[in-house]
């Protein structure tokens, strides 16, 4: 009652239909015609979607590298996002965050 007063049950009732429609949504059949190299980052203590998803679905993309971010949960980019970025570069190629910055 009292989100619907602050106008916010349309936004409530959106987030509640997105993340349904999120957990229906499987591109599993799909994720096998990858043909080019692709990172897999998951943390381990990811309470939204769970680790062994992540691992599936590296083990599902023919040229994948998957990554486990350690006590790390679902948003890893901003929990440990230096670790993020260090496996993003270096699976990229171009070195540590330094060596970047340098050729900047």
């Amino acid at each position: 009652m009292v989100l619907c007063v602050l106008g916010l049950c349309s936004a409530l009732s959106a987030h509640v239909h997105s993340i349904a429609a999120i957990a229906d949504y499987d591109v599993s059949d799909r994720v096998g015609g990858l043909g080019c190299e692709t990172l897999v980052i998951h943390g381990d203590s990811d309470s939204v979607v769970p680790h062994s998803n992540g691992v599936k679905i590296a083990e599902a993309v023919p040229k994948s590298k998957f990554v486990t971010l350690p006590g790390v949960g679902h948003v890893f980019w901003d929990m440990d996002g230096g670790a993020a970025c260090k496996h993003i570069l270096q699976f990229l190629g171009v070195g540590t965050a330094q060596q970047l910055q340098s050729r900047l």
